[in-house]
């Protein structure tokens, strides 16, 4: 997971990593991170992981012996 990441960032740079805030806004619309992460050089936006824990407390049910 990412705490920097940032929807809209730059997701193809020459860094290690990027779709972080400290890149700044892309222009091209082709090189943004999506709002819920993004396949190229990116970790997990920490909403995405949110939402996943969310989800599997919401559907999964738990089962005590």
């Amino acid at each position: 997971m990412d705490p920097y990441y940032e929807a809209g960032g730059d997701a193809k740079c020459n860094e290690i990593l990027c779709c972080r805030s400290s890149k700044g806004e892309q222009v091209r619309s082709a090189n943004r991170a999506g709002g819920w992460g993004d396949y190229r050089k990116c970790d997990t936006p920490e909403r995405t992981v949110d939402n996943m824990f969310k989800h599997i407390s919401l559907t999964h049910l738990v089962f005590s012996f």
